[in-house]
């Protein structure tokens, strides 16, 4: 792989997701809600080379000051480490280690990580906060995690902290828009963790087994902008092989069948959130529900088209008995989605594979999303308690630029290249993911989720017939993103 850095300006593109539409901006470059936009990433920016941004480190000296995260504790599924305590000759940990060090060096300071586990880091910051300790002064707080913190204002808005410099491309530009509300910021990501990015959904593809069906392999597809929900559907069912099992469930280990694609039970709301659409969407700092509306009635169709077709998809969450990977890496999907941090389990696959973003609805969709896990994900935040918000921002913004600089080439270049990520088809696909990323909101913050839950359900099972739950949901639904909303006025 030709040595670049992959990282894009990420400024050239704030999109608005809008229910089912890209955010289109009028001639003065205002959004229908007032918003500034400008123009969505295309495959083409997505892909760019940078050159080395310039930093204004501000004076200071903090005089030996303990800067401390609350963190979770190791995941297998994402990288989570923030402060590694010592050298390991480990290419990601020496990096981040290193970045830490520049840091402290220059300010002063000690970098140090609480580590608790990943449903218990809500209530350590709970107790802290309603005691008012300063104890930290940031929380990598999982996002499932983010709407009841918010609701007990534990968390500052990030817009108000002007050491932060949330406009820059070490902070991801897409996942910012996507969770301001009423212009308030309450939880970020960006290089300074490489959770969020690990924990960004795609779809891995056996080449050879493309090859043998004399399937074009779909990078082509996704740099033209061509990807879209109807072509998956198409490799699906191309993929299919029915052997000595049957492709109905349960999943026999020791068979021969084979699935056009594989994945586990939200796979339906991440084709959803792929399509550029929204459940509930906030416009002029009012909930708008699109769940009933036809583009979306349209999409429900064509995701039932792909998990209604017998061998073309299975949902693991159904009797599988093994870890998906294991069988993809054995040729018994095709295809097989996941987040990408699985690139660290598939190593030893003998075969060749690659990774696509998830589809677009059409090819006239503007771009890309990919989608950031609404579980787990751990976005930085600072608590109400930080005893210095200005020293906060100087050093998270520092730290986030110094990543941006030296970890993500690393990062890509070499740490992906041996996990997996083995041509630069697949480098570039990585690219147009990671600067493609966005947070649905209204998963995230739980107002859509018992519903999106319940559409899930049917649509996995290949029913799109309904509209009639929707209906009986839609009140609850509006309520629950207005009472957010109320908290966030007040």
């Amino acid at each position: 792989m030709k040595k670049q850095k992959i990282t894009v300006l990420l400024l050239l593109a704030l999109l608005t997701v809008i229910g089912c539409t890209d955010a289109k901006s009028s001639p003065d470059n205002k959004t229908d809600d007032g918003s500034t936009a400008t123009a969505p990433i295309t495959t083409e920016t997505a892909a760019q080379d940078t050159e080395k941004l310039s930093y204004a480190y501000p004076e200071a000296d903090y005089e030996g000051y303990e800067f401390v995260f609350l963190n979770v504790e190791p995941q297998g599924w994402a990288n989570a480490l923030i402060a590694p305590e010592e050298s390991t000759g480990e290419s990601i940990n020496d990096a981040l280690f290193e970045r830490n060090v520049r840091i402290e060096d220059r300010y002063h300071v000690k970098i140090s990580e609480y580590k608790q586990g990943m449903d218990s880091v809500a209530a350590q910051l709970r107790r802290t906060v309603s005691a008012n300790e300063d104890t930290y002064d940031v929380c990598m707080l999982p996002i499932h995690s983010a709407s009841g913190i918010m609701a007990e204002n534990y968390l500052i808005d990030l817009k108000s902290v002007d050491s932060l410099h949330l406009d820059m491309p070490w902070w991801d530009q897409m996942v910012n828009q996507s969770l301001t509300i009423m212009d308030k910021l309450y939880m970020t990501s960006g290089d300074i963790s490489l959770f969020p990015f690990e924990a960004t959904w795609g779809i891995f593809f056996n080449e050879d087994i493309m090859r043998s069906l004399d399937l074009p392999l779909p990078y082509d597809l996704v740099k033209d902008g061509k990807w879209t929900l109807d072509r998956l559907t198409e490799y699906a069912k191309e993929g299919a092989l029915l052997g000595t099992d049957s492709a109905y469930l349960p999943f026999s280990p020791s068979g021969t069948a084979r699935y056009g694609l594989c994945s586990h039970h939200d796979l339906p709301i991440g084709l959803i959130q792929g399509a550029g659409c929204s459940i509930v969407t906030i416009e002029n700092n009012q909930p708008v529900f699109h769940a009933d509306e036809e583009r979306m009635i349209n999409l429900y169709d064509k995701i039932a088209a792909l998990t209604g077709e017998k061998g073309a998809y299975y949902d693991w969450d159904f009797g599988l008995q093994v870890e998906g990977y294991e069988m993809f890496m054995n040729g018994r999907f095709m295809m097989w989605s996941e987040t990408l941090g699985y690139l660290s389990q598939l190593r030893s696959m003998e075969d060749n594979f690659g990774v696509v973003p998830f589809p677009k609805y059409d090819e006239t969709q503007e771009s890309y999303h990919s989608i950031v896990a609404t579980w787990g994900t751990t976005m930085t935040t600072i608590p109400t308690t930080a005893s210095d918000v200005t020293r906060t921002g100087v050093i998270l913004d520092a730290l986030a630029y110094d990543s941006y600089e030296n970890l993500m080439e690393p990062y890509y270049n070499t740490y992906l290249m041996q996990k997996g990520a083995r041509n630069e088809n697949s480098a570039e696909m990585l690219s147009i993911i990671r600067n493609t990323r966005i947070i649905a909101a209204d998963m995230a913050l739980g107002w859509s989720s018992d519903l999106c839950y319940a559409i899930r359900d049917k649509l996995s099972t290949g029913t799109s017939e309904i509209l009639s739950m929707i209906e009986s949901q839609k009140k609850n639904t509006i309520e629950k993103a207005n009472k957010l909303l109320q908290v966030i006025a007040e």
